[in-house]
C-alpha cells in the first residue's frame, strides 16, 4: 500500500507541475483507492467491539 501512496503523491506533483487534468483525475482516483485499501485493511485488523451493557464506563 505504501507503493500506491508514493505513486499517488508523484501523480499529484506531476499534475501540479504540468496542469494536466488527466493527471489530476488519476491523482484523485489514486487517493480514493488508497483510502479504500486502508479502510479494508483496518477493518480486518481491528477486533469487533464487545458491548457488555455498560455505556461509556458508567454502571
Amino acid at each position: 500500500m505504501r507503493a500506491l501512496g508514493v505513486v499517488a503523491l508523484a501523480t499529484g506533483l506531476a499534475a501540479l507541475w504540468t496542469g494536466n487534468e488527466l493527471l489530476l483525475a488519476m491523482f484523485i482516483g489514486l487517493i480514493v483507492a488508497t483510502w479504500a485499501l486502508d479502510t479494508t485493511i483496518h477493518a480486518r485488523v481491528l477486533p469487533a467491539a464487545h458491548h457488555r451493557g455498560v455505556t461509556a464506563g458508567h454502571t
